[in-house]
């Protein structure tokens, strides 16, 4: 063997062994990069999962931390209108009245009611029911003499309609004079006699009286005499009706009817009046009398 021989053939096998190394090392690149991939996909997932729930849990609206800061600067109702306060106002003034009535001032007990019911109008609010549940907590606490002067304060047209459509009832207001226990509700009669008839409307009683032997109410001598009372209010007389009715009641009987009353006597004639008041009218042919 010559020396150029030994070394072709030692050189050939340094060359085959090249390419034999080159591809043996191919598949561990692939599983590092592989495990790289791998890595990064695990760390996305945990942050996805763990972090931003822990975010989301902190915050759970999903506001930054300036938008939590300036929702939570801002008041949760807006501040009360001027109607609103006033009303606020008012309506707590009437409801320590209610609570602690002195019945002793009508005049100041009125504005409070007034001032209530104007700041009920300003901010659109009915006012009927409080205003209503109020008086009969007046009503039922002071005297007839102060329900009455407190009443005719307030069904002054110039007050809210309200105020005035509640106030002109005199459901609220306890009676003077309640007509007796045995009382029938009846609205019209006339005696046995057929000498005196009443008829009892929504707001007063009327009673004429045909013949009587006393002097007669101003420019009413020999006319039929007709006597009248409201509710709150002195009695009135005139001669210019002739009130008629068929229905003819029994001595010994009592009727009421709207708040008012009228009893039948053969002795002392006919007597009507105002449950809330107390006013009323005596009638029989001998005399008349008013109280």
């Amino acid at each position: 063997m010559t020396t150029g021989d030994w070394i072709g053939q030692n050189f050939e096998p340094e060359r085959e062994a090249a390419p034999s190394e080159s591809v043996s090392r191919r598949p561990f690149y692939f599983l590092v990069f592989a495990a790289v991939v791998l890595l990064v996909v695990v760390m996305s997932v945990f942050y996805i999962k763990v972090i931003r729930a822990g975010q989301q849990a902190a915050n759970p609206g999903g506001h930054t931390g300036a938008e939590v800061a300036e929702s939570t600067a801002e008041p949760s109702t807006s501040p009360l209108s001027d109607d609103d306060s006033e009303l606020f106002g008012t309506r707590a003034e009437l409801t320590s009245l209610v609570e602690n009535p002195t019945c002793s001032d009508p005049s100041d007990d009125a504005e409070v009611f007034i001032s209530f019911a104007e700041a009920s109008e300003n901010a659109g609010e009915s006012a009927s029911t409080t205003i209503s549940d109020a008086l009969s907590k007046v009503g039922a606490s002071c005297d007839t003499e102060y329900a009455i002067d407190l009443r005719y304060l307030l069904i002054n047209t110039d007050n809210p309609s309200e105020l005035v459509e509640e106030a002109e009832k005199t459901s609220w207001i306890t009676p003077a004079s309640p007509a007796p226990d045995d009382a029938i509700e009846a609205s019209e009669f006339t005696t046995p006699a057929n000498n005196i008839r009443c008829i009892i409307a929504d707001d007063n009683v009327s009673c004429s009286i045909y013949v009587y032997d006393y002097p007669s109410p101003d420019g009413c001598e020999g006319k039929t005499a007709t006597y009248h009372v409201e509710s709150i209010g002195d009695v009135t007389a005139d001669c210019n009706s002739e009130l008629n009715t068929s229905v003819t009641l029994d001595y010994d009987t009592t009727i009421k009817h709207n708040g008012f009353a009228c009893s039948i006597s053969k002795s002392e004639g006919v007597t009507c009046w105002s449950e809330v008041s107390g006013h009323g009218f005596q009638l029989r042919r001998a005399a008349d009398r008013t109280f």
